[in-house]
């Protein structure tokens, strides 16, 4: 049960990603066809690589990092840990845990007839 909600909420945070990219391109692409402009500078370093977008479109900028989010989201692994002790038995686990184990139970009928 632990594996399947854990599995869920990696994917429910790739799929969050990608709704937040599809929206942040929707917005660049959208100021594009306005034809908002705007005078900025942009550069990035990365390793051996550097880019750099000097004046251009503000809608060409938010393209280009919801590319770069949607990329992110498809491209980086999510790693799931689950750390279940050894000890713990597969019944154990199935057990709920509002039924009571059997040894509680017979020290309760002592009790009660004293």
């Amino acid at each position: 049960m632990l594996a399947i909600g854990a599995v869920v909420l990696a994917f429910l945070l790739k799929a969050l990603y990608m709704v937040i990219s599809y929206l942040i391109i929707r917005l660049g692409a959208q100021m594009l066809r306005d034809g908002v402009k705007g005078e900025f500078k942009f550069e990035g370093a990365g390793g051996p690589g550097k880019a750099s977008l000097t004046s251009a479109s503000p809608g060409l900028l938010f393209v280009l990092l919801g590319v770069a989010l949607a990329a992110y989201a498809m491209f980086v692994r999510q790693q799931v840990n689950l750390d279940i002790p050894s000890n713990l038995s597969a019944a154990a686990a199935a057990r709920p845990a509002a039924v009571a184990p059997p040894a509680a139970a017979s020290e309760a009928a002592p009790r009660a007839a004293r």
